[in-house]
C-alpha cells in the first residue's frame, strides 16, 4: 500500500499542531469533550511538573482513565496503580481492580475488589465482580491447553489498532484499522492517531487493499459480511458537528470483487448510535449495539428483514443486556457471541 510524502507530511504538521496549542487550554475541557489523546499530553506535563500531591494524584488518575479510553489497558493500569499510591482514594482503587479484571489477573482483582467491600456499605456490585473473577479463574484453568496466538500475518497486525476482523467467501480478511494509509489526514483527538478505514487483506497476493469506495476521510470500521447475498454491513461515523454526527450502519453490494456506493440502512433512531453491525448468514437477521435506550448505555439490538425492509429494532432480552454496556456481537452459524463488560460471553 502506497503512501505518498505529502500525507505524511500533512499527518506530521497536523501533530505538530496539536502539540502546539494544547498548553492553552484546561485538559479537564479536552477530558470533558472526549479529546482523550490531547487531554493525556497536558496531564503527562502536569504530572512531570507539579509539586501539589493533590494535583499529581489526580493527573495520575486521569492519565490512566485515558489510558483506558484509548484501549490501552495496561498503560491504564499502571497509572491507577500510580494514582492509588499517590492516594487518590477508593476511585483509583476501583479502576485498578476492573484493570486487573481486563488483564486476567483474577487473584489480584479480587484482593483489590475484597479492599472496596470493606470502605463501602452498599458491598452487592463488588461480591459480584469477586464471584466473576473466581469463575473466570476456574475457566482458566480448565483451558489451559487452550492455545490463543497472536495471527500472523505482520502486515495485518500493526503498532496501530486494528480490530473486528471477518472473512469473505474468498478467503479475504476485511478488518478496521487507524493505521497509516487512511483515507483521511486528521488526527483523531479520542486516540491521537488516524480516523479508522476497512481494508481488505488479499488472500492470492497477500496484500493490503483500501476500500476506497467504502472509506471516507470519517470512521469505517466492523464490517460484517453476507455471503449469501454478497453485502457489507458496517459502521460510519462523521466528525461533522450536526445529526450526522452519530454513528450509523452503511450497507453496500459485493458486485466483481468491489464495491458499491454506501447507502445508510433506516435503524428508525438517527438521534443515537446505531454501530457493529453482526449480519446472520441468512442475511435476514441483524443485531447491533445502541444507545438509543433511556439510559444512553449501549445494548444489543436485533431487527429482522421483512419484504426487504428491516423492522423496527427491538432490544434483546435482560438475559443478555444487562446493566453494563454490550457491544462486538458476532454470529458463529445460529451462536451469537458479543461483549459485556468485558467478558466474552455466548447464547445459542
Amino acid at each position: 500500500m502506497y503512501i505518498s510524502k505529502n500525507k505524511i507530511l500533512i499527518i506530521f504538521l497536523n501533530i505538530l499542531f496539536i502539540g502546539c496549542a494544547i498548553n492553552k487550554v484546561n485538559p479537564e475541557v479536552y477530558f470533558n469533550q472526549k479529546k482523550y489523546n490531547l487531554a493525556l499530553l497536558s496531564y503527562q506535563k502536569i504530572f512531570a511538573s507539579t509539586k501539589d500531591e493533590s494535583a499529581k494524584s489526580k493527573a495520575a488518575f486521569r492519565i490512566g482513565q485515558c489510558y483506558k479510553f484509548q484501549a490501552e489497558y495496561k498503560k491504564s493500569l499502571d497509572w491507577f496503580k500510580v494514582a492509588y499510591d499517590q492516594g487518590y482514594g477508593l476511585k483509583s482503587l476501583e479502576e485498578m481492580a476492573f484493570g486487573l479484571k481486563r488483564q486476567e489477573e483474577y487473584i489480584e482483582a479480587i484482593q483489590a475488589f475484597q479492599k472496596l467491600t470493606n470502605e463501602v456499605q452498599d458491598k452487592s456490585l463488588y461480591r459480584k465482580e469477586i464471584s466473576m473473577c473466581k469463575l473466570a479463574q476456574s475457566w482458566k484453568k480448565s483451558n489451559s491447553k487452550l492455545n490463543v496466538s497472536v495471527f500472523p500475518k505482520s502486515d495485518i497486525n500493526t503498532e496501530f489498532a486494528d480490530f473486528s476482523a471477518c472473512y469473505d467467501r474468498s478467503g479475504n480478511i476485511l478488518f478496521s484499522s487507524d493505521r497509516i494509509g487512511s483515507t483521511g489526514s486528521d488526527i483523531y483527538n479520542w486516540t491521537g492517531r488516524l480516523y479508522t478505514d476497512i481494508f481488505k487483506w488479499d488472500a492470492l497476493d497477500k496484500t493490503i487493499i483500501d476500500l476506497k469506495t467504502i472509506n471516507s476521510k470519517h470512521h469505517e470500521a466492523t464490517p460484517s459480511i453476507s455471503n449469501l447475498k454478497k453485502r457489507i454491513y458496517f459502521t460510519h461515523c462523521s466528525k461533522d458537528a450536526s445529526i450526522h454526527s452519530y454513528c450509523q450502519i452503511f450497507v453496500c453490494e459485493i458486485e466483481n470483487n468491489d464495491y458499491t456506493s454506501p447507502e445508510q440502512l433506516d435503524l428508525y433512531d438517527v438521534e443515537s448510535n446505531s454501530i457493529q453491525p453482526a449480519i446472520h448468514k441468512s442475511d435476514s437477521i441483524l443485531v447491533f449495539s445502541s444507545d438509543r435506550n433511556k439510559d444512553r448505555k449501549f445494548d444489543l439490538y436485533i431487527s429482522f428483514k421483512v419484504n426487504d425492509e428491516w423492522s423496527e429494532p427491538e432490544a434483546l432480552p435482560s438475559s443478555i443486556n444487562t446493566e453494563g454496556n454490550e457491544s462486538f456481537p458476532t454470529w458463529y452459524n445460529d451462536t451469537l457471541f458479543f461483549q459485556v463488560i468485558f467478558c466474552l460471553v455466548w447464547v445459542d
